[in-house]
């Protein structure tokens, strides 16, 4: 799994196109100020089979400074049908960055799974 922020539009922009870079046509990038917002984004890296998720849970801003963010995964079930096909799980979130100084990513249980402190 790897977990990082974006805080800039070049950076984002690039990142947009490798995870769009076999979607023909190419789907445009959203929006986002990054003089105002940041980028969350979580990756569950490559995966053998369909039936893999990632995706973002609880968000909470614990005190100005410091923003919360769960990391949700999901693996198929022994004997469960899969689509037989690589991919490659991801999840991208935009966050109002405000006085954020620091993101921590946390599993469902509460564990600190990485902290990035913002620029």
């Amino acid at each position: 799994m790897s977990l990082e922020i974006i805080e800039n539009k070049n950076r984002f922009y690039d990142l947009y196109q490798t995870i769009h870079s076999i979607d023909l046509p190419q789907p445009e990038p959203p929006e986002i100020d990054f003089n105002t917002e940041i980028v969350l984004a979580a990756f569950f890296g490559r995966k053998p089979t369909g039936g893999y998720s990632i995706e973002f849970g609880d968000a909470q801003l614990v005190d100005k400074s410091k923003f919360n963010a769960e990391v949700l995964t999901k693996e198929p079930l022994t004997g469960s049908i899969l689509t037989q096909a690589v991919t490659s799980p991801y999840a991208l979130a935009s966050v109002k960055r405000g006085e954020i100084k620091e993101i921590v990513f946390l599993n469902r249980d509460g564990d600190i799974l990485k902290q990035i402190k913002l620029h």
